[in-house]
């Protein structure tokens, strides 16, 4: 979630409304032209452009579409679930064409996140910011769980696929204590699962008493954890965290200039956890996204992988007419040879 100031400060995107009415079978998404200069099928950096749907602030099960913070792929299931940061678990469904690119999504179904009482989480319960799917690709149906970290009420919990509650994870203490983060609005962010190290959790910003910049990444089933340096941009942020085929992650930060001109998204890769604790994380920049190069950007927030190679990105339209809900898909390349990052020229 960007807060009050980002809030209005979006409005220099003039991204445009959609009716809160609609139906989730009707005109739910659209094309949208995400770069003046790029198309899909293009490639820039170290991505390969696959497409961005504009999705309809619709109701589906009678929860209004808004607010998406954070995407997880269950490959078992063939859905797409979106968390908003009002506690709604969205399913969707997608289609990509014979050339690879994103065609087409609809919304199937939506739930509420639900207490161990069977009661929504309502109010700073229900802040719902990362998310990931666990047994999602192991060739059996019906046994997905899903991860979820909260802002204002720091923690990480288990859902099943319909929102229902059935336990949740220990922070360490650095991340359990309210007192520790810079404000309400910069807790527990982003939220992944690694292979080795389990469940890997970060808050959006350094912690209130951090001297050198550094978003501490913990691993959260045990004491391991690391210091991420975020990318060289005013106001950066880390937003989400995914982790690939081979164990490496990517990151998704939002940056923003003086009167929030540029809007900046990034992507970037840590190759390696160190063995060491409380080591520099080594992150270079995937690709990165500005409005002053032309880019037609929201405030992305959400990131997961889907097969392969391909990732999806969401943004957050924080329930405002005048910003959009986005989901892009790019493909990742070999990011070894990646370009450095451009330079704005406004």
């Amino acid at each position: 979630m960007i807060g009050r100031r980002g809030v209005v400060a979006l409005l220099v995107l003039a991204l445009g409304g959609v009716p809160a009415d609609g139906r989730a079978d009707a005109g739910f998404a659209t094309p949208y032209p995400f770069s003046r200069e790029h198309q899909p099928g293009d490639t820039y950096m170290g991505v390969r452009l696959l497409g961005v749907l504009k999705l309809a602030s619709v109701r589906v099960n009678g929860h209004l579409l808004t607010g998406l913070s954070a995407l997880a792929w269950d490959d078992d299931e063939e859905v797409l679930y979106a968390l908003s940061d009002r506690g709604v678990l969205f399913h969707l469904w997608l289609r990509f064409d014979e050339q690879g690119l994103l065609a087409d999504a609809r919304a199937l179904r939506a739930f509420a996140l639900r207490d161990v009482r069977d009661e929504p989480l309502a109010g700073r319960w229900a802040d719902s910011e990362g998310l990931v799917a666990r047994n999602a690709d192991n060739g059996v149906r019906g046994d997905s769980e899903l991860l979820v970290s909260f802002e204002r009420m720091p923690r990480v919990l288990r859902f099943t696929p319909a929102g229902e509650a059935v336990g949740g994870l220990a922070l360490p203490e650095p991340l359990r204590e309210r007192a520790n983060y810079r404000s309400r609005n910069r807790m527990l962010e982003s939220l992944a699962w690694h292979p080795r190290h389990g469940a890997l959790s970060a808050p959006e910003q350094p912690l209130h008493d951090a001297a050198d910049g550094h978003v501490p990444l913990h691993a959260l089933g045990s004491r391991r954890y690391w210091h991420y340096p975020l990318a060289p941009e005013p106001n950066a942020a880390l937003t989400a965290l995914e982790v690939l085929a081979d164990g490496s992650l990517l990151t998704l930060e939002r940056g923003y200039g003086v009167f929030f001109v540029p809007v900046i998204t990034t992507l970037r890769r840590i190759r390696m956890l160190p063995a060491r604790d409380g080591a520099v994380l080594d992150a270079t920049t995937v690709a990165r996204f500005s409005t002053g190069q032309g880019w037609a950007l929201d405030n992305f927030e959400g990131l997961t992988r889907q097969i392969g190679s391909r990732i999806l990105l969401v943004s957050d339209d924080n329930a405002r007419a005048f910003q959009s809900t986005l989901l892009a898909a790019f493909e990742l390349l070999d990011t070894d040879s990646s370009a450095p990052a451009a330079v704005d020229r406004e």
